[in-house]
């Protein structure tokens, strides 16, 4: 896929687009006070932020023409999308560990060439390493293997 758009516009467009869902989608939450922040609060003024930077970068790209993104590749975007997809879908019911090894593999297709053994190490180091901080320090009530 082919676009011509300059860097900058798009990136502007995306951050705008994904503020604005984020806001639409936090306003239905109860938002608190800074003192008492409720459930709302830190994705609200995090979409906040995010539409003043979005703005910004739009607003520079106008000024300044940046060469056009070109060629894209789809399988890339693909993979790590449906990575993605997938452990939010099996967390939950298949634990953390093999959520996040399906999460590594999945993804790993974007490269296109790729050694198993290479992914099953990379796999093991970074689904410990996330355990450690997700669930043992930041105590997630997560599962780290199904029951």
């Amino acid at each position: 896929m082919n676009i011509r758009i300059s860097q900058d516009r798009l990136s502007g467009l995306f951050f705008c687009a994904v503020a604005i869902a984020g806001i639409v989608l936090s306003s239905r939450l109860d938002l608190g006070t800074p003192s008492r922040m409720a459930a709302g609060f830190f994705p609200m003024w995090l979409s906040v932020v995010l539409l003043g930077l979005g703005s910004v970068v739009l607003f520079r790209s106008f000024i300044r023409e940046d060469e056009p993104v070109g060629q894209v590749e789809v399988r890339p975007l693909i993979a790590v999308l449906l990575g993605v997809v997938v452990f939010s879908v099996l967390v939950e019911r298949w634990g953390f560990a093999l959520a996040g090894v399906l999460l590594i593999g999945v993804s790993r297709f974007a490269a296109g060439r790729y050694k198993p053994v290479e992914v099953a190490i990379l796999a093991a180091a970074l689904v410990g390493f996330s355990a450690l901080i997700f669930l043992y320090a930041l105590k997630l009530p997560l599962r780290f293997l199904p029951v």
